[in-house]
Formats: structure tokens, sequence, C-alpha cells
């Protein structure tokens, strides 16, 4: 089953920047997430996956500022990691 960005968004209170339209398919790791899926940015270690990654869209925190996300990031609110906010994602998005 598919599910537009923007709800997913509005799923872990989270914001797009970008195109809300795009469609995800399925959840997975930064290195693993091909088009379609979704993924997030945890831990800074794995920003460098940022430019790599072919994932349709990564959840950052809020104040996330990295300008070479090729994708559609959603933010999250800087008091919440973009890890919790995956755990919510809709249920129809299966994960890898």
């Amino acid at each position: 089953m598919k599910v537009t960005l923007e709800a997913v968004a509005r799923a872990i209170d989270g914001t797009v920047v970008g195109d809300g339209s795009v469609e995800i398919t399925g959840v997975a790791g930064i290195r693993e997430a091909r088009e379609g899926e979704l993924t997030f940015l945890a831990n800074p270690r794995y920003e460098p996956y940022l430019e790599l990654t072919q994932a349709s869209a990564v959840i950052v925190s809020e104040n996330h500022r990295n300008t070479t996300i090729r994708t559609w990031p959603i933010s999250r609110r800087s008091d919440s990691s973009p890890a919790s906010g995956s755990g919510r994602a809709p249920a129809s998005i299966p994960a890898r």
C-alpha cells in the first residue's frame, strides 16, 4: 500500500520540506533504502549517507540544516528524535 509523504508527516507530527505528494511504499535503513522508501537520520555519523541514499524521503530533526539532501526531508520537532517518529509511521508502510 502506498501513502503520501504528507500523510506520514502528519502521523509523526512532522513537516514536509518539499513535495508532500511523494508516494512512500516502505521504510528502510539509510544505506538500504530505495526509491519510494522512507528512512531517517538519527545519528550524525550516518550523515554522509544522505548524499548516497536512494530513499524518496528522510526524516531529520527540525534543526538539521544539511543542504545536500537530494530527497524530501520531513522535519521533526527539536525535542524529539527522528528515529522516534519512524516508529509512529502509518501501519500501512511496510518496513524492510
